[in-house]
This record gives C-alpha cells, structure tokens and sequence, in this order.
C-alpha cells in the first residue's frame, strides 16, 4: 500500500496513502456477547437489537410503558412486558 501510484485509490487520497498507511489495521468488530448471535456489538457490548430489548426490559420509556397495559378495546396485549417468557399476539377478553 506505500506505492502512491496505485491507481486504485481515489485522487484525493493518493497524496495521503503514507499517513493513511500508519494508522495502522482497523479494530476487528466486537460480537455481541448474547450466546448465538452473530450481529456486531456497539452499544454497551450488544447489538443494536439485544440493546433496544433489554432497554424495554429494565429502563421502559413511557410510551414502553403504555403497551403493556389493557387498552379502551379491551384487549390484553399478553408476551410484550418484560417479565413475559413467551411472546404471543394479542389476546381477546370477556368474550
């Protein structure tokens, strides 16, 4: 990568491949550290999905928080709390 004439390169990074060259290699991307998955960590060593689920879970915003109660249609939304173990749809009471 120290032959400046390699024409692969773009015009504007040409005159600057030597800096470039002494960065150095890049981090290889962190996994997340849920077992099984294969998505790149980012937040707080999850990936975006693990991180946003487990926000839910322990530090719900309000609009979170609404979800999880009975609507005015009086259906109970079963499986979208963070104390659920399974995730099903919605369900119908009083019928």
């Amino acid at each position: 990568m120290n032959d400046k004439k390699n024409t692969d390169l773009p015009g504007w990074l040409v005159e600057h491949v030597e800096e470039v060259a002494g960065w150095g290699p890049a981090p290889v991307a962190r996994g997340c550290w849920v077992v099984g998955c294969r998505r790149d960590a980012h937040l707080h060593g999850l990936c975006k999905t693990h991180h946003t689920r487990a926000q839910r879970a322990w530090k719900p915003r309000p609009s979170d928080l609404s979800r999880w109660r009975d609507d005015s249609t009086g259906r109970k939304y079963v499986g979208v709390g963070p104390a659920s173990g399974e995730e099903t749809g919605p369900e119908r009471r009083g019928e």
